[in-house]
């Protein structure tokens, strides 16, 4: 399923030829038939982004969008908090837990009109563990990387045209290398909102077919240098990669 860029529904939504409401119920049909087989989400929000699309479409109509954004779908990487979701960080020791806050990127999001549709998979605190293991859309018996592995299935597969995931070292670069999809780094997170396993290196990196448009400005070089593999692991070499992988991961034992 190919999704067209969100922008270039702007006319047709003014129209009425289409809307945010249709284009969501789209993309749920897409996810019921995709999802058991890739598995890229932890919490799906059906009734409440609906909710969100329909305010969208009403807005669309009156040529009164909040941003050019404004009903998009959008997944939040289970690290980055949410008031209205759980945020487990991919752990079973957070499973369930809810911050009741959003994150600085949640929270802009939804303030120009975009519809969080759900969270998506996470590897353990965004680290090495996949103990959700995410397929790779275009290849079930294929990772789909990690850590932000769940974003990047999503939007691979078509089921979302923009993902929220974060990055240390690879770990929003990785998968969306392969599952296809675009990902700029964009900002410091201590002023976007993932949660602290590693929040002192980490990168906000919006997953999409295409760039999403900046309201803030160009991206600030982080103020240090990224930390190392840890101790008896190596980054993967995509060269280097088995034929067939079980499950999404950020290192291989070396």
């Amino acid at each position: 399923m190919r999704i067209p860029s969100y922008a270039t529904l702007a006319r047709r939504f003014a129209s009425g030829d289409t809307s945010p409401s249709q284009e969501l119920r789209r993309r749920l049909a897409h996810l019921d038939e995709v999802e058991p087989k890739i598995r890229a989400f932890v919490h799906v929000a059906r009734e409440a982004a609906l909710a969100q699309a329909a305010a969208a479409t009403e807005r669309w109509r009156q040529q009164q969008p909040l941003s050019p954004i404004d009903g998009m779908a959008i997944g939040i990487k289970d690290i980055i908090e949410t008031e209205d979701m759980p945020t487990g960080q991919g752990s079973p020791i957070w499973a369930g837990f809810e911050t009741r806050r959003d994150s600085a990127s949640v929270q802009a999001l939804r303030e120009a009109g975009a519809v969080i549709l759900g969270k998506t998979v996470s590897t353990e605190f965004a680290f090495t563990e996949p103990l959700m293991p995410v397929r790779n859309p275009h290849d079930f018996e294929r990772t789909a990387g990690g850590s932000s592995s769940g974003s990047a299935a999503a939007v691979g597969a078509g089921i979302l045209p923009a993902a929220l995931g974060t990055q240390v070292v690879g770990s929003t670069l990785r998968p969306a290398g392969f599952c296809g999809c675009g990902s700029p780094a964009v900002r410091n997170p201590r002023e976007v909102g993932p949660r602290r396993a590693h929040s002192r290196y980490e990168r906000l990196a919006p997953t999409s077919p295409r760039q999403l448009p900046r309201r803030h400005g160009t991206p600030r070089r982080l103020p240090v240098p990224p930390p190392a593999c840890p101790r008896g692991l190596r980054e993967i070499d995509a060269e280097e990669l088995p034929a067939r992988l079980p499950a999404s991961c950020d290192y291989l034992p070396s």
